[in-house]
């Protein structure tokens, strides 16, 4: 796709931009593709077993019923499965990128997407746009969301109200907030989705209980974490805890600390020096 130019030196071109890889479509394509070893796995005498039982189907076959591929002779079903496999990460990714095309999504997010879903990336973005959310693919809430919308999806969908609160602790952290009182995380999240803070609550319980979040009582009060940063504050404690049972208090004076804030580019605040 693309437009036609008039370039001041070279004359008339074709400014391409997208481009779009196209499967082989008639029997004698499909063996030529599947003979000249594009596919890990196929050769040319196993290209003509395939196309000899599905034809033109062969592609579909090896994309949506690779099992099927295990009724030639030669084929286990271990090696249908790695078939498919290799031939989805040619193709596969590239479905993925012509149906993101419309949410205004990078190759570089169809790349993280479909390395983390792979052949499924587009039916698990049509059931939940949020766990574009996760960290490994980097969406942010409000780009999931319109998605979600573009999609139909009610705002009171539990996933939606998941990745809200799950949204709210991860933004906190630029904060320097590793935790946030359960009661203030239900009341930004009603704010946020536009729900009733129960319904933030009980979606709160519903994550701790799968272990999407962390919960911890301190000095009376309930707070919730990201697990990581959970574990990353209980290994901190014990580390400290570990310490002043067998070390002597280390007294460091006024000038030591003003000197390590000088030499890392940080400020304590007046509990960290204590």
């Amino acid at each position: 796709k693309g437009e036609r130019v008039l370039h001041s030196t070279y004359g008339p071109q074709f400014k391409a931009t997208e481009c779009e890889k196209e499967a082989p479509t008639d029997e004698a394509a499909i063996l030529r593709y599947l003979s000249c070893g594009a596919i890990k796995g196929i050769g040319p005498a196993t290209a003509r077993k395939l196309i000899k039982k599905f034809g033109s189907d062969t592609l579909e076959i090896i994309k949506n019923e690779p099992i099927r591929l295990s009724e030639i002779k030669g084929i286990s079903r271990e090696r249908a499965e790695e078939i498919s496999a290799e031939y989805m990460k040619q193709f596969g990714i590239q479905d993925l990128m012509l149906y993101l095309s419309k949410f205004k999504a990078s190759p570089e997010d169809a790349t993280r997407i479909f390395k983390e879903f792979g052949p499924r990336s587009v039916d698990v973005i049509n059931e939940n746009p949020y766990a574009l959310c996760r960290e490994s693919i980097g969406f942010s809430f409000d780009r999931a969301d319109e998605i979600a919308e573009s999609l139909n999806i009610p705002r009171d969908n539990e996933n939606r109200l998941f990745a809200g609160i799950e949204f709210i602790l991860r933004h906190n952290l630029l904060n320097g907030h590793t935790c946030l009182p359960r009661t203030k995380v239900c009341e930004v999240a009603a704010q946020l989705l536009g729900c009733s803070t129960d319904d933030a609550d009980t979606a709160t319980d519903k994550l701790i209980y799968n272990l999407r979040l962390r919960s911890k009582d301190i000095e009376g009060t309930k707070f919730v974490f990201l697990p990581d940063y959970y574990v990353s504050e209980e290994y901190i404690s014990s580390k400290l805890e570990l310490l002043l049972e067998f070390s002597k208090p280390l007294m460091l004076d006024e000038l030591e600390i003003d000197y390590a804030e000088n030499v890392l580019h940080i400020k304590y605040d007046k509990k960290q020096r204590e």
